[in-house]
């Protein structure tokens, strides 16, 4: 199979991991002149970028995307602790991350089995369209209601939360963003509504651990509680829903596995910690530098945007819990994160 031609492409490619390990024998760090990117295959620059104060998750000029503004997706995205930096979002950082902490395990995977059966329909054909469906539904249903949305609510929840993503793709067409900002207004009313619910204490939702948690880290706004309980729905969509693509798509081609499986249901924890090791959904973010600075031995431009990809492979390992660069057994290469730094220009395409 020929490599694909960028990192970027590699994505979206059937098999990037041969290309990923050239990238790291060959080519450590190089500029890619047509996508004009400085291109890095280092676990030591990854983890430069993510760890340096000089990188941000958002351009200073530009915290909300352009074609945003004025929306009530603006209103979501410029509240989420994942897009925004500083001091003054550290509070809610710290209430978001010890909110995740209170999710009981237990209790989750209960909805899971229970929301998975619904999904799924017994009496309903399988088809490639229901799978797709369910994958990209089931994360909804099941933070949904840890949230505390009703029951009857759920689907509505599960497009409005597909549409608010699908708008904030840099690439998408005018239609969807607009379709996106009004599902963004329908979120809004959604999660304002379970906000009173908390105020009159008629809730012991997650949506209440996050408010109670805000409340403690001196974070009270409302808005901000009511935003980042509908990005608990947003950040774990596409990731989830790829996360349950990629474990299919193992089992189906590991004929041994999914016997096993099938014959003790407890192994499919092991199965998908496993994907998440060798072909994890998620493969890269994004950080811009705010000034004229070096990360290790390349100087880098004010403005700068590193696309940092996160390839299998790397990560944190579980024995020694460190970055860096690594082999597992089972592999044809070694599939290391990867650091694209575009030009303004590209940075403007990448980020809107």
């Amino acid at each position: 199979m020929p490599f694909p031609p960028d990192p970027i492409a590699a994505v979206i490619h059937p098999d990037p991991y041969p290309y990923y390990a050239d990238l790291v024998a060959s080519k450590p760090i190089y500029r890619d002149e047509t996508l004009g990117l400085w291109v890095a295959s280092s676990a030591a620059m990854v983890r430069a970028v993510l760890t340096s104060d000089i990188c941000r998750v958002r351009p200073l000029k530009e915290p909300i995307p352009k074609a945003l503004l004025g929306s009530p997706a603006a209103t979501i995205f410029g509240h989420l602790v994942r897009w925004n930096d500083g001091e003054q979002h550290g509070p809610c950082k710290q209430a978001v991350q010890a909110c995740m902490q209170s999710i009981e395990e237990r209790s989750t995977a209960e909805l899971g089995h229970k929301w998975a059966r619904f999904l799924l329909g017994e009496s309903q054909p399988q088809t490639a369209s229901r799978l797709q469906d369910f994958a990209f539904h089931l994360p909804v249903y099941v933070i949904a209601s840890l949230l505390g949305v009703p029951q009857e609510e759920l689907h509505h929840t599960a497009v409005w939360v597909s549409e608010y993503v699908s708008g904030l793709a840099p690439s998408s067409p005018p239609s969807q963003v607009k379709q996106g900002k009004i599902a963004s207004r329908h979120l809004l009313d959604l999660f304002r509504a379970l906000s009173r619910r908390l105020q009159a204490g008629l809730d012991q939702s997650l949506l209440a651990s996050l408010a109670w948690e805000a409340k403690r880290a001196g974070c009270e706004e409302a808005e901000v509680i009511v935003a980042n309980g509908i990005g608990f729905l947003s950040q774990a969509y596409e990731a989830t829903a790829g996360l349950i693509g990629n474990t299919v798509v193992t089992l189906a081609s590991h004929r041994n596995v999914r016997e096993q499986v099938a014959a003790d249901p407890r192994l499919l924890r092991l199965v998908i910690e496993e994907v998440l090791r060798y072909d994890p959904p998620e493969q890269n973010t994004r950080r811009t530098l705010l000034r004229m600075d070096m990360l290790l031995v390349k100087p880098c431009k004010r403005a700068t945007v590193f696309l940092s990809f996160w390839q299998p492979q790397i990560v944190i390992h579980r024995s020694t819990r460190t970055l860096s660069d690594s082999t597992y057994k089972g592999r044809t290469g070694v599939c290391l994160p990867s650091v694209l730094v575009p030009t303004p220009v590209q940075a403007k395409r990448l980020l809107l």
